[in-house]
């Protein structure tokens, strides 16, 4: 979520993107239902990404006429993005005039424009970070925003397989931190965040380990192969039809949807080290790209190399 206190005259382009993506995936129920086309949406932002990440790193030290050249090209790609936040807002606006972050993105436009106005292409490299009342150390919500951003832009297979990967993206973070570090990660022992993801991955593993979620994993999403793979699938589906039981009051303290990701991201971490998910991620560590791969298609598990690639 945008806080009260993001100042956009204060973010990149990059970050600016990255708070359009944030925008999409906390109106998107609205947005669907009303006929919003997400999907362009999402690939014109993950273009702009691509397309201008190279271009700000390449600018950086050249001399002064790459500079103005990488200038210009800034100032045209952040009106453009100006304008798609123009349209999303007025249809927001126009489907769900009550909708509880319509003030909040609102008013961050509006110092955009307040800004630009006065200082025209002036921005910085700071900005404030992620929504407080779910930061955690050791978690990279920019990345997570920018996965959840391509999964969606994806025609995935099941409708859970999203969650499902971010859990994944999880449990290789922790994989990979352990293997640079020699150290498991895990968030702070009082810590929430660590509190919910630890009953929820307890939720999981339980339902996952009786029979009928692995003959359902086969039968109805069809998923093939690993039944360790199968069985986590459908441990983190039941996990996101019943978030609301296992973490409400946590959920309500903030936006939903930012928080669910970050839970799903926080299971696949603590997966690592809890003893009740031992039969299950055990097998998979040293085959878990492949397996994403070929269950979850080449799509998703490029999205996953992407995420374990970029830097925190």
């Amino acid at each position: 979520m945008i806080s009260s206190d993001d100042d956009p005259n204060q973010q990149n382009t990059l970050r600016k993107l990255r708070a359009f993506m944030g925008f999409l995936m906390n109106a998107e129920e609205v947005l669907l239902a009303g006929g919003f086309d997400l999907a362009e949406a999402y690939a014109y932002a993950l273009g702009e990404y691509d397309r201008i990440e190279p271009l700000e790193q390449a600018a950086a030290g050249q001399d002064s006429a790459s500079a103005r050249e990488w200038r210009r090209q800034d100032q045209s790609a952040q009106e453009a993005l100006l304008r798609r936040w123009d349209t999303a807002l007025a249809f927001l606006q126009a489907h769900a005039p009550k909708h509880p972050l319509l003030s909040h993105y609102l008013s961050y436009r509006a110092r955009w424009r307040l800004a630009q106005a006065s200082a025209p292409g002036q921005t910085r490299d700071t900005v404030t970070g992620p929504d407080a009342a779910f930061q955690a150390p050791d978690m990279p919500l920019e990345r997570l925003l920018h996965l959840h951003a391509r999964l969606s832009a994806l025609a995935l297979p099941h409708e859970f397989v999203r969650s499902y990967a971010i859990f994944l993206a999880g449990l290789r973070y922790a994989i990979s931190r352990q293997a640079v570090s020699g150290t498991l990660l895990s968030l702070p022992a009082g810590d929430e965040l660590r509190r919910l993801s630890a009953r929820c991955v307890e939720a999981a593993v339980d339902f996952a380990l009786q029979a009928e979620p692995q003959k359902l994993a086969r039968t109805v999403v069809r998923l093939p192969g690993d039944t360790a793979f199968h069985c986590l699938f459908m441990g983190i589906a039941y996990v996101q039809e019943n978030c609301r039981e296992l973490a409400g009051d946590w959920m309500r303290r903030g936006v939903e949807r930012e928080k669910r990701l970050c839970l799903f991201f926080a299971m696949g971490v603590e997966c690592l080290t809890a003893k009740c998910a031992r039969r299950l991620v055990g097998p998979l560590q040293p085959q878990l790209p492949r397996l994403v791969s070929h269950h979850l298609g080449p799509e998703v598990g490029q999205c996953l190399e992407q995420f374990s690639a970029e830097r925190d």
